[in-house]
């Protein structure tokens, strides 16, 4: 269980794969994606990125469902993980205190998706994902201090 637990630390705070991809990944994609998502004078910044109506539709419905149904489960998967960790909590009783730290960046990751399948604008979503950056920064925080007891 500990082993489970702080490879997911270590994928969240570290690479992947091990190449230029990894940047997507983890807490540094987050943040990528909250800085991209209110950038909105360089070439790398989604308003010049999906500045037509189309792309910006296509590419907020793909948020949409990237957090709530592609390659995870609703609230980017926090609930489901925040369920996990109250359940390992009889195996590792510090998970205990981390559990509800999930269940919240899950509710901020549904506001995300919720905010983008109704078409907010970019800077709105990136204040919504920076919320949720940071209570993923300070859910991993404490998943690693109660892995390492």
């Amino acid at each position: 269980m500990r082993d489970a637990v702080s490879i997911t630390v270590a994928h969240l705070t570290g690479p992947v794969l091990g190449n230029s991809f990894d940047a997507n990944f983890g807490l540094g994609g987050m943040r990528r994606l909250r800085d991209q998502l209110g950038d909105s004078s360089s070439r790398l910044g989604w308003a010049r990125r999906f500045a037509s109506a189309e792309a910006r539709s296509v590419v907020l419905g793909r948020l949409h469902d990237c957090l709530t149904s592609e390659y995870g489960s609703a609230g980017a998967t926090r609930p489901l993980y925040a369920a996990f960790l109250a359940e390992a909590s009889a195996v590792l009783p510090g998970l205990a205190e981390v559990a509800p730290r999930y269940a919240r960046a899950g509710s901020l990751w549904s506001s995300v998706a919720s905010g983008a399948a109704a078409g907010a604008s970019f800077d709105s979503l990136a204040s919504l994902v920076a919320s949720a950056v940071t209570a993923e920064e300070e859910a991993v925080a404490s998943l690693a201090a109660a892995v390492s007891r």
